[in-house]
């Protein structure tokens, strides 16, 4: 075949046509029935697409034109013609198929989400041989679960002094396990999608408690997910390795039914 990207429909495919109004206040979330192929937006300028799985999460710039629209094909090659128009709405989301089940990609703000972080509080730590104690401060890993597309990363943070660490940030990153003494280090940023139950001022004597949400991932064994603190006006910075075969033991969130 000479011509691999031109398909025939002969009545197998379906297209739609759809309205929806968007807001630069946020972003739209738009779920389909099918994991997409492809989408563009009519004015790159005024919209911005990104695409996981069956979502398409929607951009819309200040200054964006009034109204515009959007093409999108997914892996069943139906299209969809979406409409779209600037304004005050305070609808966030638009889900094409109320019938699919499972929408890939949990919005950090949404039932489903908040679910999530219900059932980890409900969690005993399990795990207690990853942690470090520097400055008497300790950075231990309590738990780590998976749940669909997510992980689930907690921490407990122990201040054994009586002086306040103020958190100035939280990173994550992929890192070169080891390394020759001239060799580069070699590192990767792994922002969290959420971040929950985190309070930036732990007290002196006191302890809390950090969950961390990722999309799903694993690591080469020659690497090591690390997880740094960074105390605001002091020196108490303190980073903790987490091996692959840790990420690779991750407990389903919820249990399994028989």
């Amino acid at each position: 075949d000479s011509y691999p990207n031109i398909y025939e429909d002969n009545g197998k495919w379906q297209h739609h046509d759809y309205q929806a109004e968007v807001s630069d206040l946020h972003l739209a979330e738009f779920f389909f029935p099918e994991d997409i192929a492809y989408g563009t937006p009519g004015n790159e300028v005024s919209f911005t697409l990104a695409a996981y799985n069956n979502q398409l999460k929607v951009s819309t710039a200040k200054d964006a034109v009034a109204y515009s629209n959007l093409f999108v094909v997914d892996k069943a090659m139906n299209t969809y013609h979406i409409t779209i128009k600037r304004g005050n709405t305070s609808v966030f989301t638009y889900n094409f198929d109320d019938q699919r089940k499972y929408t890939a990609h949990v919005d950090v703000n949404s039932e489903e989400m908040e679910r999530c972080i219900q059932e980890l509080r409900t969690k005993k730590r399990n795990i207690y041989s990853l942690g470090v104690i520097e400055n008497k401060f300790e950075l231990s890993m309590a738990n780590l679960y998976v749940h669909e597309d997510f992980m689930f990363f907690i921490f407990d943070l122990k201040n054994k002094s009586y002086i306040d660490y103020d958190i100035e940030f939280v990173k994550c990153f992929q890192r070169d396990q080891k390394k020759s003494k001239n060799a580069i280090q070699q590192e990767t940023t792994i922002e969290p999608i959420y971040q929950k139950d985190f309070d930036t001022k732990i007290k002196g004597k006191s302890r809390n408690r950090l969950i961390l949400g990722f999309d799903k991932f694993t690591i080469p064994d020659d690497k090591v997910f690390e997880i740094e603190i960074y105390e605001r006006n002091g020196g108490r910075h303190i980073k903790l390795a987490v091996l692959n075969e840790y990420i690779l033991s991750a407990e389903p969130l919820y249990k399994p039914q028989p």
